[in-house]
């Protein structure tokens, strides 16, 4: 019996010596997975109203959307990053008739239109295009600020002519 005790110590040591020796083969995984997101820097905008009228509205006077509702017009930045709006006037012409006002300060049939951003005040000109103004400095994505606009009457009228308006806000990246 004692030389079967020697033998199987033999074998375990011969088996231990074979596995140390030999190549082992690993099992391992033999494919990786790496997701790459990214989300494009877009510029985009909406605005809940896009029109108002302000009905007749007497020389000399001025009118605002703030008589009707404080955030008449709402702006969302509907893009993927801070957004810099600005604003102008890009059209002023008649609706009726065939005389147009002039856009400017307030004299004979010249009249323009004011904005503020949320404070009633009407303290900046709209500039007609091609200038444009500050609206928003960094208008974050998913939410909104409003603007109220406001019209300085000319000071007399020389035709009756209904007038009409166009403002463009544009974004670019802030």
């Amino acid at each position: 019996m004692k030389h079967l005790r020697g033998f199987r110590y033999a074998i375990g040591l011969v088996a231990a010596l074979a596995l140390a020796l030999s190549p082992m083969t690993a099992f391992a995984l033999t494919t990786a997975t790496v997701t790459i997101d990214v989300t494009p820097a877009y510029v985009s905008i909406a605005t809940t109203n896009d029109t108002k009228d302000f009905g007749t509205v007497a020389a000399g006077l001025t009118n605002s959307t703030v008589n009707s509702t404080v955030d008449y017009f709402d702006v969302t930045n509907s893009g993927t990053v801070n957004a810099t709006v600005t604003i102008k006037v890009v059209a002023w012409a008649h609706q009726t008739g065939s005389s147009d006002w002039t856009y400017g300060s307030p004299a004979a049939d010249t009249g323009q239109l004011v904005f503020s951003v949320g404070t009633g005040l009407y303290d900046t000109v709209i500039p007609e295009s091609p200038a444009t103004e500050a609206l928003f400095a960094a208008l974050v994505p998913s939410t909104p600020d409003y603007f109220e606009v406001g019209i300085d009457m000319p000071t007399s009228f020389t035709h009756g002519d209904k007038q009409r308006a166009v403002i463009t806000l544009t974004a670019t990246a802030a």
